[in-house]
């Protein structure tokens, strides 16, 4: 079965309507701090 792009949209559209019905926070931990986001790690290519 061959979905059209209209068909992909909805269908993502569906499943972010129904996870938002239940939504789960998310965690954050900053104790290794190897792992941590700098602004010298952000490398932004254009």
């Amino acid at each position: 079965m061959t979905l059209t792009t209209s068909e992909r949209m909805e269908l993502q559209r569906q499943a972010i309507r129904q996870y938002n019905k239940q939504p789960k926070p998310v965690k954050w931990k900053y104790f290794e701090a190897s792992r941590r986001i700098t602004p010298e790690s952000i490398v932004t290519v254009h």
